[in-house]
């Protein structure tokens, strides 16, 4: 069999998807031929389909390599790139893409939420208004144009997905498109209604199951919402091939986190409970969590992890230390469950366990330290922070510019204390607040400082999970649109009774949640 009769052959196997057979196919042509371009680009097409974006990239550049002038490549380049949230770097791409051949939607789709990921929304419509110029009966183009109307305000957003899906029902994009819009005007109702209907008619329905249980979770609906998010098992590492624990008894389980610190922090709370019923566990965690968890919970088996930062790109053959259960003693676990899939599992319902606050604690002699660092700071005394990670997919929304936060600086400075870490934190010494960042190494340190306070102000990030952990009084930052654990129009949780909520009045209004901050920190100073 020649070559062409070989990639073929491939192409029909996984068209028909049978991709181990294709995979077989593609490896023994590269087995000849390491730098065969259309193996190279197809295996990471393959990989790319599998969720598997380091993989992808990796080969989607090896054949930019072996094929510098075939666009499809440098497309497939920026896709994972885009999905891995290398923004600027797919740009890049996408723009090289286009200049080879201008006739590729994907590329002009993917340069537009690229530009959205960068939050250069005023750039990403101009972009995408010019790709609909040239492809107007492209879907996935008018759902993500759809997407940058909504983040910008303009009323004819839902129009927009409604005629993407005309174009094409069963769009994945489109229907995320008209999911987005709805959540981010606050019409969650009928945002759920549309994830529902998305899982019956969309081509790929694995994104509708997690975003129909978070509205579920959101609208109070936690059945429905919990059975969703437990469904949405990661399917990548070695411990892929454990089975989920839903509640059985005599079982050694490993739970671990699957998205940032702040769900650990939530849903740790639970491991007893899981022992009661399970038996033995181990909790999978990051290196940063390990002294808060020892001081917390002694007790806890666990098994830590240093996690790779965007410096230390994994090479294609190594596994995600998440998923890379060690074997102790050479024992293994029997069963895994992530953090958010435990309320399905225990068949916790509404109940939060909110009584069981607090549940985190800090460290006696690291709380010893930080009294004596802030011993000249003046009562009541105020952490802050005021952004998230860059990386969470809705961090644009959920973090404050720092311009919004002046009037409390202005107004309440020497009470501050900033425990920013990451985008902005040098800010704070600017402002000439007292920066608790350059002492802070972990999050012991963190729950440290927060012992040493009076108040937590933050936006929906890791340190209010903390906080409300602890016991501590925290008052937290929402967006219009907020996560599904603060459910809709309340001012307390269910979760944290320490914990105050501020929720933006509509989309983008810091200026309305740092004035009724301001009036509160008054009442709270005058005692």
């Amino acid at each position: 069999m020649n070559l062409q009769a070989e990639l073929d052959d491939a192409l029909g196997r996984m068209q028909q998807g049978r991709l181990d057979e294709a995979i077989g196919i593609y490896t023994q042509i590269l087995g000849r031929d390491r730098a065969q371009p259309d193996a190279l680009y197809m295996l990471g097409a393959i990989s790319f389909r599998l969720g598997q974006m380091e993989q992808a990239l990796e080969f989607a550049t090896a054949s930019t390599s072996a094929a510098p002038s075939e666009a499809r490549g440098w497309t497939l380049k920026a896709l994972a790139l885009r999905n891995l949230h290398r923004a600027e770097e797919a740009l890049a791409a996408t723009r090289h893409a286009i200049a080879l051949d201008a006739n590729q939607p994907e590329a002009w789709e993917c340069a537009g939420t690229a530009l959205m990921q960068y939050g250069k929304w005023a750039e990403a419509r101009t972009h995408l208004e010019q790709a609909l110029e040239h492809f107007p009966q492209h879907a996935n183009l008018r759902g993500s144009y759809a997407l940058v109307l909504s983040e910008q305000g303009d009323a004819a957003a839902l129009n927009e997905s409604d005629a993407a899906l005309a174009l094409d029902a069963s769009c994945t994009s489109a229907w995320l498109a008209k999911i987005t819009v709805l959540s981010n005007g606050g019409d969650f109702d009928r945002a759920l209604m549309a994830a529902r209907e998305a899982m019956e008619s969309a081509a790929v329905k694995k994104p509708f199951a997690f975003a129909r249980g978070m509205l579920a979770l959101l609208t109070g609906q936690f059945d429905e919402g919990y059975e969703l998010l437990a469904s949405d098992r990661p399917a990548h590492g070695p411990a892929a091939s454990l089975p989920d624990w839903r509640g059985e008894a005599n079982k050694h389980v490993m739970l671990f986190g699957e998205q940032g610190y702040g769900d650990t922090l939530q849903f740790i709370r639970f491991v007893n409970r899981v022992r009661q019923q399970a038996g033995r566990v181990t909790a999978r965690v990051p290196q940063q969590l390990e002294r808060l968890l020892r001081a917390s919970m002694p007790d806890l088996d666990l098994s830590v992890y240093k996690p790779l930062t965007t410096s230390e790109r994994r090479p294609m053959h190594e596994v995600d230390p998440v998923f890379d259960f060690p074997q102790d003693n050479n024992e293994r676990a029997d069963a895994r469950c992530g953090f958010l899939a435990l309320p399905h599992a225990l068949k916790i319902g509404a109940e939060t366990g909110g009584e069981q606050v607090p549940y985190l604690r800090a460290d006696p002699k690291l709380v010893a330290a930080w009294r004596e660092k802030l011993a000249a700071l003046p009562q009541p005394r105020i952490a802050i922070s005021w952004a998230g990670s860059p990386q969470h997919g809705n961090d644009h929304n959920r973090s404050s510019p720092f311009e919004a936060i002046n009037p409390l600086i202005e107004k309440f400075r020497a009470h501050l204390i900033s425990m920013q870490i990451g985008p902005g934190q040098g800010l704070a010494a600017q402002a000439e607040i007292f920066d608790a960042a350059p002492f802070i190494k972990d999050f012991a340190d963190s729950a440290a400082l927060l012992a040493n306070v009076d108040l937590l102000i933050t936006v929906d990030s890791a340190p209010a999970h903390l906080a409300g952990g602890m016991g501590i009084p925290v008052w937290l930052l929402l967006p219009f649109n907020p996560d599904w654990r603060w459910l809709t129009k309340r001012e307390d949780s269910p979760w944290y009774p320490s914990m105050r909520l501020f929720r933006q009045p509509q989309p983008k209004d810091w200026t309305s949640v740092i004035g009724r901050v301001s009036g509160e920190i008054e009442k709270l100073i005058a005692g």
